[in-house]
């Protein structure tokens, strides 16, 4: 499919079927990005938000995505498809490395890569619509002249004009000051100075609404927010983590860092006109069915950590004073441990990789569900603080490998993962249990409460229309609370004999055991 820019003012012309063309693919680039952390606090923030980053040296400057599963639209979703020609999308024209539109018209960035598979996937155009700037795209989409705006975050303003897809990006919001302010432990204790921050964006909003004691000034670019900082016209300029490090590099700002996390994250997702719901549901299926192994591979092409041992050149010319024989063996020396260093953080990241997760579905294996659930149990009894486990088995899973062959069935349970974390608390603890099982860790939570959440995740399951498989697909939940004295054998044996009163009635139902 193809992704090209449509002036506005042409934007009629190309609804009576006009085609500007353009070229089919990829877009290629060579954009990188690098972030070089020279302070503790900011090697503390990629510690905390960045856990899912490879460490890496080269990336590639080619990379291919093929989501090998289609959505299964329904004759409605078909219908609405086979009446248009394109769709008319609205974006950032300068958010790298998320999204921008390059002086020659091409869209680039992590979520154009997004949409590419999702135009792939349901077979049609998406045409950008040119705007100057956010805010403007914000307004064209309010006045109906694109259907979608790929890359945004839910607010109440918003959803007055827009419904919004299941998110697809999770991004930590952080603040940069100039070098001399200190690590900002606690937001609450410069909430009332003044902040930059893109006029448009989500972040204002939500920080007007949880932070009235805020002075925002709004800017049209994060350049000039930045630029704003650094002349000290305001304290601190707000924005996720990648897009600042992605300014303070390609713009050369050392004078200026990452000084810390606000308490609010950016979910991002793709909006579309509220007027179109068969529209936001062919999306959410696409997003459904992308797979982990193509959003790994857009995320290390445009979101990747290079942390390079800044160099002293001070104790070069000193060394070089010295001796050049001495310097050329110490840069030897330390050449052959940097490339140790970096083999074995690849390796100690495979390995943690390995020991905590589930291949297939990526989420925490058993191993790790055993030592969160020990971890509750001591909390309970010391803290007197109850929680709950909620174990589900998909029903007839047997029948689905049969039927459509293991890969429909991997899919399947990847799906489910992806409604599970989707539908779940960040404090919420998910894992596979094991072959067609899945269990949820509620810290803090009452038995009425995770009996309501097992009952919204047994309906999502039960209404999600799975990737090449006709039938519905079912599941049988079993929820316990903790009791006093339990032990994490008692506990588990009791939520697995609830699920198996689940699944001896009729399956695809909820039972709570206290």
């Amino acid at each position: 499919m193809v992704l090209f820019v449509v002036p506005v003012k042409d934007y009629a012309y190309a609804e009576n079927r006009i085609i500007i063309g353009g070229k089919p693919g990829l877009i290629e680039s060579k954009s990188r990005l690098t972030l070089e952390t020279q302070k503790n606090e900011a090697i503390g923030i990629l510690n905390n938000k960045l856990k899912s980053i490879a460490y890496t040296d080269n990336i590639p400057q080619n990379y291919s995505i093929n989501s090998e599963v289609n959505p299964n639209f329904n004759q409605e979703e078909q219908e609405y498809l086979s009446k248009i020609d394109f769709i008319p999308i609205c974006v950032d024209p300068d958010w790298m490395p998320y999204e921008k539109v390059d002086e020659k018209g091409n869209y680039l960035g992590l979520v154009a890569d997004y949409m590419k598979i999702i135009s792939d996937s349901i077979g049609k155009e998406f045409r950008v619509v040119k705007t100057s700037s956010w805010d403007e795209s914000l307004s064209f989409a309010r006045q109906r002249a694109c259907d979608i705006l790929p890359g945004a975050v839910p607010t109440p303003l918003r959803k007055e004009f827009l419904n919004f897809s299941e998110p697809y990006i999770f991004l930590p919001l952080v603040v940069a000051t100039n070098l001399e302010e200190i690590f900002i432990l606690d937001f609450e204790r410069v909430a009332g100075k003044s902040f930059a921050l893109i006029k448009g964006y989500a972040a204002i909003e939500l920080l007007r609404k949880k932070h009235p004691e805020m002075i925002i000034k709004e800017v049209p670019d994060a350049r000039t927010g930045l630029e704003m900082v650094r002349k000290n016209k305001v304290y601190g300029y707000i924005d996720t983590l990648p897009t600042i490090s992605y300014q303070l590099k390609t713009n050369r700002m050392p004078n200026l860092k990452i000084s810390g996390e606000l308490d609010l994250d950016y979910d991002v997702s793709i909006a579309v006109r509220n007027d179109r719901p068969l529209l936001l549901s062919i999306i959410n299926k696409a997003i459904a069915t992308i797979s982990y192994e193509d959003r790994q591979k857009i995320f290390y092409y445009w979101i990747s950590v290079s942390y390079d041992k800044g160099f002293d050149y001070v104790l070069f010319w000193e060394i070089m004073a010295v001796s050049l024989v001495i310097l050329s063996l110490l840069f030897y020396r330390n050449l052959i441990i940097s490339r140790y260093n970096k083999k074995l953080i690849e390796a100690n990241k495979k390995l943690d990789c390995l020991y905590k997760t589930d291949k297939l579905t990526g989420l925490f294996n058993r191993h790790i569900i055993d030592e969160e659930t020990e971890k509750e149990v001591l909390r309970a009894n010391r803290y007197n603080l109850g929680f709950s486990v909620v174990l589900l088995d998909v029903d007839h899973f047997k029948q689905i490998n049969d039927t459509y062959g293991h890969h429909v069935g991997d899919s399947v349970l990847v799906e489910i993962a992806f409604i599970l974390k989707n539908n779940l608390r960040k404090t919420d603890v998910v894992g596979r249990w094991g072959g067609e099982e899945f269990i949820v860790i509620c810290p803090e939570t009452q038995l009425t409460n995770a009996a309501h959440l097992a009952e919204k995740l047994r309906s999502q399951i039960e209404c999600h229309q799975f990737s090449g498989v006709e039938k519905t697909i079912t599941a049988s939940f079993g929820v316990s609370a903790y009791r006093v004295d339990d032990t994490v054998e008692s506990l588990i044996k009791r939520v697995d004999s609830t699920l198996y009163f689940s699944k001896r009635n009729n399956r695809n139902c909820v039972t709570v055991r206290d």
